[in-house]
């Protein structure tokens, strides 16, 4: 984790063919070079697939049909270390072979299970649909019965895709608004030798039952084609008669594949809990070999010799020309420089410590720093917790916020993959297990545990003492006065919200300093640095004159009034006057700029009372379920002492997640809104090494210097 992105340098380097595995492997394991796609040059050319390299291709698509047909909903395997599938190495060769091994295995299975399952799904689909057509139909069979009896006519087990001897029906679905002139128009046609049946499937659609003679086909056809009648569809296997009931025949047939869908379903579960590893383990390998095969297409090639162009950090250049000059024997040219181009088109690499990593994420989410801006993230790592602390202080809320830090941290350890909600809290363990020390801090400071400030002495104050902040809840104390930063006689929730706007000047200062610092390193045109320089003078004179003469600005500089005109003039009024003349070269426009900044100073500042905001909203929902918990255990008479008890378990399980998250939140705000924006862009594009973690293989440990193997002959373009 660094204040600065590491600078970058590009690395240049030509070694003979043979040791393409060696090389590329290596940089590979080390994780520090972005390769970089060069236009072909003379005397080099780009390069084209071999069969041995589109083998690999084909194992990947091959793998992966397998993996989504049988993993399907189910989680995958957590593998530790010791249960990762060995192989006996990482070459091209050894790989196909190991990917080959597994599809024999499995391949032919998976496509069984797959075709089986996807014929179940279809069929079934179907039925349910069927069923819930001919569910709006109450009263088909009597319908085609009496039809029968009223010509005469022989009924001969008509199903619905082969016609009875003398009588048929047609089911379907049409436009509600279409139904009743459909009947009309068939009923016409017919001589009203049919019987109609209509039912409301959904607002727009109605289901129509149609039973008439088979001599009448040719007359009903085309008047069901004018009504865009679309005649309901079923499985060939589907047979459905007038002497069986269609629901009774629809829902036998749905049962069956219903209970095959749920033996197949085990079968594929139960074979994916027994290989599901050991084809992730195949996919694995084959990803690597493929992530190889797409940096080695981007190679320059000669008769002889490969040439490639890649990022890496300039204080990582020396040990790569090293370890590439020793797997090579010493037979690669390499060649270290600094690219004169625009400094926005350097990659940006901020390495960063397990702690850390939740903190950068939450910087990259804003941006990520360009190459020449600092990165926040090694400041956030002191006040994100801190002003969460501030926020969330309670000693026992705290020691529970630790524990699931470091459950978190674990579980990420072991590798756990859960939902979407779920991968936040464990990847960000180590974000909330420093939010727990800080709020148990804090709650030591101001002497709260479980939203009970008569437990424990505060170090310094408590802010809630003298104060009732909870129907029912007895007020703490006496009210006494605090004397904060030369405040002195305060209450204890004005000292607190005194308190919450110094961390608040500070977080400002500290932001508008390294824009000023920034924009000096950066060798920025004058305005960049008149900018953040004369803002941070009127405010450090305002807040100083704050300080010493309190808030009644409307005797600033009076006659009568505390505070000396000329200083209000030198701290204040001078450098804003100084950064307004800067800017009036660009008109009306340069001058509101001027007076949005110093708007959004005022009200950035002001901005911070939430840090007592919301530490009020924690003391009232927590002092909220004590009272009622100790009301609980009077009427239940066991007790107020048991009550309360309940009372802070029901307060831990609401107001932790609850108010934790308000507070995450409004941490993230400040951070974003207040400080980010006095200084930070968050332009930059990620270094993106080439490199890959194993998660279900191991192999041996490379060697430093592997034997240079020839790779399969190489056409060229």
């Amino acid at each position: 984790m660094t204040l600065i992105p590491e600078q970058m340098v590009i690395l240049k380097g030509t070694f003979p063919k043979i040791y393409e595995p060696a090389v590329i492997s290596n940089l590979q394991k080390l994780g520090l070079t972005e390769f970089i796609d060069v236009e072909a040059k003379a005397h080099t050319s780009a390069r084209k697939l071999t069969e041995e390299r589109k083998k690999v291709y084909d194992a990947r698509e091959r793998l992966s049909y397998i993996i989504r047909t049988l993993l399907a909903d189910d989680e995958k395997p957590q593998v530790s270390r010791e249960d990762r599938i060995k192989l006996e190495g990482d070459s091209l060769e050894k790989t196909l072979k190991f990917a080959e091994e597994v599809l024999g295995k499995h391949e032919e299975i998976a496509k069984r299970l797959d075709k089986e399952i996807s014929k179940a799904k279809r069929i079934l689909e179907d039925i349910v649909k069927a069923e819930e057509v001919f569910g709006q139909i109450h009263s088909s069979e009597i319908a085609m019965m009496m039809l029968g009896r009223q010509h005469n006519v022989k009924l001969n087990q008509p199903s619905y895709e082969s016609e009875g001897e003398y009588i048929t029906a047609s089911v379907g679905i049409v436009d509600s608004s279409l139904a009743h002139r459909l009947e009309w128009s068939l009923k016409e046609a017919t001589d009203k030798r049919c019987y109609i049946e209509i039912a409301e499937l959904d607002e727009l659609n109605s289901v129509i039952l149609i039973t008439y003679l088979r001599s009448e086909v040719e007359k009903v056809k085309p008047v069901l084609r004018e009504h865009a009648f679309k005649e309901l569809e079923l499985p060939p296997s589907l047979r459905l008669n007038l002497e069986e009931s269609p629901l009774e025949t629809l829902r036998n047939e749905r049962e069956t594949l219903e209970q095959k869908l749920e033996v197949l379903e085990k079968e594929r579960k139960e074979y994916w809990k027994q290989n599901g590893k050991e084809l992730l383990a195949a996919q694995e390998a084959v990803e690597i070999e493929v992530e190889r095969l797409a940096v080695s297409l981007i190679f320059r090639e000669t008769e002889y010799s490969l040439t490639f162009w890649a990022w890496t950090p300039k204080n990582k250049a020396d040990y790569l020309q090293k370890v590439l000059k020793e797997v090579t024997d010493g037979k690669i040219i390499l060649e270290s420089t600094v690219p004169t181009f625009e400094k926005k088109h350097f990659p940006t690499y901020v390495p960063s410590r397990k702690v850390s990593e939740p903190f950068q994420g939450i910087t990259n989410s804003y941006g990520l720093p360009g190459y020449k801006e600092f990165n926040p993230t090694p400041i956030m790592l002191f006040t994100f917790p801190l002003i969460f602390g501030l926020m969330f202080a309670d000693i026992g809320h705290g020691i529970i916020i630790i524990a699931i830090g470091i459950y978190a941290t674990r579980l990420r350890r072991k590798g756990f993959q859960g939902g979407e909600f779920a991968n936040y809290i464990v990847q960000g363990g180590e974000l909330i297990l420093l939010c727990g020390i800080s709020a148990v801090t804090f709650g030591f400071v101001f002497g709260s545990v479980f939203g009970r400030e008569d437990v424990i002495h505060a170090l310094w104050f408590s802010p809630f003492e003298g104060l009732a902040i909870a129907p029912g809840a007895e007020t703490h104390g006496e009210n006494p006065e605090v004397n904060i930063f030369g405040f002195e006689g305060q209450e204890p929730v004005m000292a607190f919200l005194i308190l919450s706007f110094v961390v608040g000047i500070i977080h400002i200062i500290s932001g508008l300093s390294i824009s000023f610092i920034t924009a000096g390193r950066n060798h920025e045109h004058f305005e960049h640095k008149a900018l953040p320089l004369f803002l941070l003078w009127a405010y450090i004179g305002g807040v100083s004159l704050v300080w010493q003469y309190g808030t009644e600005f409307g005797d600033w500089g009076s006659p009568l009034g505390p505070i000396p005109g000329p200083q209000v003039f030198w701290l204040v009024l001078l450098p804003l006057i100084i950064l307004s003349g800067i800017f009036a070269r660009h008109g009306i426009d340069g001058i509101m700029e001027v007076l949005e900044r110093v708007l959004a100073l005022l009200s950035n500042t002001i901005s911070y009372a939430r840090i007592l905001a919301l530490l009020m909203v924690h003391g009232v929902l927590t002092q909220l379920f004590n009272v009622l918990g100790e009301g609980m255990g009077e009427a239940m008479g066991i007790g107020e002492s048991n009550g309360l008890i309940i009372g802070i378990i029901m307060g831990c399980l609401i107001v932790i997640p609850l108010e934790g998250l308000l507070s995450f939140i409004h941490t993230l705000r400040l951070h974003y809104v207040e400080w980010f924006s006095k200084w930070y862009y968050g332009e930059g594009h990620e270094f993106e090494p080439f490199a890959y973690t194993r998660i279900y293989t191991e192999v041996p440990e490379i060697a430093v210097k592997p034997v240079a193997t020839p790779v399969a002959t190489v056409t060229t373009a």
